[in-house]
């Protein structure tokens, strides 16, 4: 087997299986298919975007599995500096500021279940 890491674009999504298929730029009409993003966070991408892909071939077969996307300058990050931003949708995230020591949510709306706070 050849194993390495490449950067595809997404050509489409299965949701329910949490697969993609991709192209490679450098291998026209070549799609390998239903790829599996790596399981610790449902997150994803958009159809087109560029992502990382430890691309496998055995034979003829054609698979392997999708690391993610990553920042290049299609992809420049929202928010910089110590913390942490992670996007949801076009309108929700979430943002800590550790500067600020603070925490931000934003959505159409937050629903808090089982709230205690001191």
């Amino acid at each position: 087997s050849l194993d390495s890491i490449r950067v595809g674009r997404i050509s489409s999504i299965d949701y329910k299986k949490g697969c993609a298929d991709v192209y490679f730029e450098d291998e026209e009409n070549v799609i390998y298919s239903e790829l599996p993003f790596l399981a610790f966070e449902y997150n994803m991408p958009k159809v087109n975007d560029l992502v990382l892909v430890v691309a496998q071939k055995y034979a003829q077969k054609k698979t392997g599995f999708i690391l993610g996307p990553y920042y290049n300058d299609e992809n420049k990050p929202e928010f910089t500096g110590k913390g942490f931003f992670k996007r949801l949708s076009d309108t929700a995230y979430i943002k800590y500021d550790a500067q600020k020591d603070e925490i931000e949510i934003a959505a159409g709306k937050v629903v808090l279940k089982n709230l205690n706070a001191d």
